[in-house]
């Protein structure tokens, strides 16, 4: 990290956290890590650090978004997030089953009927996954981070763009931010 930890952006600090947190289960040979373990980290780090602001971090809300950040009110979401994870012994990544389901995820976040809300979707995998990803159709989007000439993958209604990662010792911590294509008229 080129930047100290109280001065990077608050998304990136949240995948360290994550990505800290599933590596001391994983030493504390713990392999039964879920999206629900996820969750928890995340809501546990944003509810911490959005202490004394107008905003707050929410789960399973808003359309059973995984977690979201609001104001107070609750009435509209700033930030959506959806996540999957990788990372127990019987999880595959990358398969075909996997791809389904992040493609799942992808839709939900573009579908959002929030205007202004920013949707980002958070995978969780182990390290050893990572060139099996690359190397695997279907997962083009997944190949973009490591493609510094191509900022974003567009799917047919929607585009996601590289946010953020975190790799730490066997856990990798990735996220993109999803975004709505604009509709063009005929």
């Amino acid at each position: 990290m080129n930047k100290k930890y109280h001065e990077t952006n608050i998304h990136k600090r949240a995948l360290i956290d994550i990505a800290l947190n599933v590596e001391l289960l994983l030493n504390m040979n713990d392999r039964n890590i879920s999206e629900y373990d996820i969750q928890a980290f995340m809501y546990k780090f944003f509810k911490t650090n959005l202490l004394n602001t107008k905003y707050t971090m929410c789960r399973e809300i808003f359309g059973k978004y995984d977690c979201a950040i609001s104001d107070y009110t609750r009435s509209v979401p700033s930030v959506l997030y959806e996540i999957k994870t990788f990372v127990k012994p019987k999880e595959k990544f990358p398969t075909k089953s996997a791809l389904k389901k992040i493609i799942k995820d992808f839709k939900k976040l573009y579908k959002n009927k929030y205007d202004n809300v920013r949707c980002y979707f958070v995978l969780v995998i182990k390290k050893q996954d990572i060139k099996k990803a690359n190397e695997l159709e279907g997962f083009e989007w997944f190949k973009l981070r490591e493609e510094s000439n191509k900022k974003e993958y567009k799917f047919e209604s929607y585009k996601i763009r590289p946010s953020a990662k975190e790799i730490i010792l066997n856990t990798c911590v990735y996220s993109w931010e999803i975004k709505k294509l604009p509709r063009t008229s005929i």
